[in-house]
């Protein structure tokens, strides 16, 4: 039955993107594939245990994650943090390359400048946070 569904959609234009097994890929025991994991993983609890400073970079457009819902899920989770920062990047995508301009899908410039001006001024290379 589900095999006979996912034949339905595989020739659509957004099922490669879609990391769905194909008709002829499903496995016999759904535990014993790496997405029964992924899927059934929660990245917000584990931020209950942590006491270090934490910074999230979000994609403008972002293909794999609603980057609204997921800041403000963010924002919650780490309420109890002193030192927590949730920025948007304009102008890359969820891999944080550039979306246009140049050098066009290379690694952001304002990614790698954002990142390295948070760890500096958290001296985190002198252990001092």
């Amino acid at each position: 039955m589900v095999a006979a569904e996912l034949r339905r959609f595989e020739s659509e234009p957004w099922f490669a993107k879609s990391y769905l097994y194909s008709s002829q890929e499903l496995p016999v025991d759904i535990t014993e594939s790496k997405w029964h994991y992924e899927m059934d993983y929660d990245p917000l609890s584990i931020w209950k245990e942590v006491e270090q400073p934490a910074l999230f970079l979000f994609a403008e457009e972002d293909e794999w994650v609603p980057v609204e819902q997921s800041m403000v899920n963010y924002k919650k989770a780490t309420s109890h943090l002193s030192d927590i920062t949730l920025t948007q990047l304009k102008g890359v995508n969820h891999l944080m390359k550039n979306l246009d301009g140049e050098p066009k899908d290379k690694i952001s410039i304002e990614y790698l400048d954002t990142l390295i001006e948070w760890l500096v001024s958290r001296q985190f290379g002198n252990k001092k946070v």
